[in-house]
């Protein structure tokens, strides 16, 4: 996924720190010469992520009514460095979908930001749900 590259800002090591599996939720965090630059997080929709970006000030400190919906498949908002969507689907004992929120640090321009990361959102999630044991519903 090309894509990708838009959120990585420039440097010379990419390592990950605190990669976390605990069932249907992950953590994934990814520092550029030890600076975090992205973090991608998954969760199952019973942690509704509309509910989650009201959440701040700290991690999730953006407002719903701040994003935009990122058209496509899953329902998505995207806000300078921040997106989230979500994935309607079973997996494992939840039912009500899984959600992902990505931050990046990078680019570092508002509307920039927000048209890379809703350029984004619509193919990782299909890559989720495509990789994943997250069996989609209607």
């Amino acid at each position: 996924m090309q894509k990708f590259g838009a959120i990585f800002p420039p440097g010379e090591r990419v390592t990950t720190d605190g990669d976390m599996l605990r069932g249907a939720t992950a953590v994934c965090r990814i520092l550029v010469d030890g600076e975090l630059a992205i973090r991608v997080e998954g969760f199952p929709k019973e942690h509704d992520y509309k509910a989650m970006a009201n959440i701040g000030p700290g991690e999730y400190a953006v407002e719903v009514s701040d994003g935009e919906d990122v058209a496509g498949k899953y329902d998505a908002l995207v806000w300078p460095e921040w997106v989230m969507a979500s994935a309607p689907c079973t997996w494992e004992d939840y039912t009500e979908g899984y959600t992902v929120a990505l931050r990046a640090s990078y680019p570092e321009d508002d509307e920039e930001s927000e048209r890379v990361l809703a350029d984004l959102i619509q193919p990782l999630m299909d890559a989720i749900v495509k990789s994943a044991p997250c069996v989609p519903y209607n």
